[in-house]
């Protein structure tokens, strides 16, 4: 998500909505476009945060950020980076629980932990155990439904499709 900004020149900005880029830690990027956009990267930890600005240059030492939160509701992805840029200001670092890795990625995760347990020729109980943790497989490895065992069938069938070359369409 990108956040838009304008970039004005205050050296006595204190508000909350007026962040100064020299104010935020890790490697910061500009790329100024013909029309005089200002595309801001901020990158900490693998993480990046971006911002498009207009106004003055976001070099400038007196620059201050006034992020637009105008149209900012709930659920909205923009509040989502706004939360970060905020909490990278406040604590110089970037929160873990605002950069949950997606569904895909645990799945992914998943594929390939089960992918390595059958090559290892790890039972499906044992394998539930390292996907989810002793207690989840004791308390649900026996259920009526199966529920667990579908799922951890489901990772170990994902981890040998991508093993057998599936993996190329993530590549694509």
């Amino acid at each position: 998500m990108v956040l838009r900004a304008t970039v004005l020149r205050d050296p006595t900005a204190t508000s909350d909505d007026r962040l100064r880029l020299a104010d935020f830690p890790g490697r910061k990027s500009i790329l100024i476009t013909p029309d005089g956009l200002q595309h801001v990267l901020i990158r900490l930890k693998g993480h990046t945060i971006q911002l498009l600005c207009d106004g003055v240059r976001a070099q400038d030492p007196d620059a201050v950020l006034e992020i637009h939160t105008r149209g900012f509701r709930y659920g909205n992805l923009a509040v989502l980076a706004y939360r970060r840029l905020r909490s990278l200001r406040q604590s110089y670092q970037l929160a873990r629980s605002l950069f949950k890795p997606a569904p895909r990625a645990w799945h992914l995760r998943n594929a390939l932990i089960a992918l390595d347990s059958d090559q290892q020729r790890l039972s499906r109980r044992q394998t539930a155990i390292r996907l989810y943790g002793e207690q989840l497989v004791a308390e649900q490895w026996d259920d009526a439904d199966g529920g667990l065992r579908v799922r951890v069938l489901n990772a170990v069938r994902r981890g040998q499709a991508l093993a057998a070359g599936e993996y190329r369409q993530l590549l694509a």
